[in-house]
């Protein structure tokens, strides 16, 4: 996660379409950063969720979330 945030064009061996892991990877972190959704996941940092903002390099920066007010 701290990688593929960070540069979502990169891809790791389990992509078995690479073209495909990155583009769908793309449209989803953009999506959930403009749409400021809290996400949740098995590879994200305690407390495993929180919500991702744009950064003018092309990735992401992912902030936890304890919980939403």
């Amino acid at each position: 996660m701290p990688v593929q945030m960070r540069y979502p064009q990169l891809s790791v061996i389990f992509d078995v379409d690479t073209a495909r892991a990155i583009a769908s990877r793309m449209k989803v972190l953009d999506y959930v950063s403009k749409n400021n959704i809290l996400i949740g996941g098995m590879h994200i940092v305690s407390p495993g969720m929180g919500k991702l903002k744009a950064d003018s390099e092309g990735g992401y920066i992912f902030t936890p979330k304890c919980h939403e007010n």
